[in-house]
């Protein structure tokens, strides 16, 4: 923008850059040629209005000031960010479907004191939802931390895996992160297996069902080598053959039961690469007490709450 009073600091810019870097994403940097320094993405010194609706036409997302390119998305439908002070943002974007706003909280106020973390947490949130949409029942907190444990375990050997994927969302966000390791999918693509037998467990036999068919779909546009494996978790490992030497990277239980969460733990804790890290789905959540009660029992100590109802355990 040409107007000092609604520019976002340059320092807070290139953190923003960097921090979706390390989540995965590939960003592209359009800005005035004595600003450049201190990006390290690929950086556009301000285009020409041609070449810049081009661009924002690509992108799979933009991230503006409140300014000319902001609107331009929004005309091209572009999913966009706005970032603004303290005035009505719905009363300059609000004509436009695809885009949203992170703003100061007080009327009046600069738009510098936009942090940048919020604005991190905002796009990050919409890219995920988007990415998984009609697929997932997971909130983008839940899911972010499944996308953060893959992107920052890249150079690590091993597998993913996912036991319990219901329509294929999670699986899907995993293997879109990193497309090089095989992905193993377990499921009965039947849903829950039988009744939950702890005593408060409120899930049934049936219930989050999905066909194979249905999680193919979701993963279609994932490149990785997909491995399904159908079946009463255990047991189907057995019969697959694949109780052996395979080692995993990231592995996301969501299996909502005692039984499962304690079965799951069982087998993939001892195959864990060193710096490896498994996640669980429900910890905490009123409806599967036996998730925590599981987990706990067999990590003392060494639980950590990502969301209200998530935790992890890192190797």
């Amino acid at each position: 923008t040409t107007d000092p009073g609604r520019e976002w600091p340059l320092f807070k810019w290139i953190r923003l850059e960097r921090r979706l870097l390390a989540a995965g994403y590939e960003v592209a940097v359009v800005v005035d040629e004595d600003r450049i320094d201190g990006f390290t993405s690929k950086v556009h010194v301000r285009l020409k209005p041609e070449p810049l609706a081009g661009a924002a036409k690509c992108a799979k997302f933009v991230v503006g000031n409140d300014s000319g390119p902001a609107h331009l998305a929004g005309i091209l439908g572009t999913p966009c960010q706005v970032i603004g002070g303290g005035w009505p943002m719905v009363n300059v974007f609000g004509c436009y479907p695809s885009v949203k706003w992170t703003q100061a909280k007080n009327r009046g106020e600069s738009v510098r004191v936009v942090p940048w973390e919020s604005v991190f947490g905002d796009v990050d949130g919409r890219m995920i939802s988007d990415a998984v949409a009609g697929y997932s029942l997971l909130d983008p907190d839940r899911l972010r931390t499944v996308r953060d444990a893959v992107a920052s375990t890249r150079e690590l050997p091993g597998v993913l895996a996912e036991l319990g994927t219901y329509r294929g969302g999670v699986a899907r966000l995993m293997g879109l992160t990193d497309p090089k390791p095989w992905l193993f999918v377990f499921d009965t693509f039947a849903g829950i297996p039988e009744d939950d037998e702890h005593v408060d467990g409120a899930h049934k036999k049936g219930e989050f069902a999905a066909s194979w068919e249905e999680v193919k779909e979701a993963l279609a546009p994932v490149k990785n080598v997909v491995q399904p494996v159908k079946g009463w978790f255990p047991r189907s490992i057995i019969d697959r053959g694949l109780n052996g030497e395979i080692q995993y990277r990231v592995v996301h239980v969501d299996g909502d039961t005692y039984q499962t969460t304690k079965d799951a733990i069982a087998f993939f804790a001892p195959r864990m690469v060193r710096g490896g890290i498994m996640i669980f789905d429900d910890y905490e959540w009123v409806s599967c007490p036996g998730v925590k009660l599981a987990v706990d029992a067999a990590f003392p100590g060494c639980v950590e709450k990502t969301t209200a109802t998530q935790a992890r355990v890192r190797f």
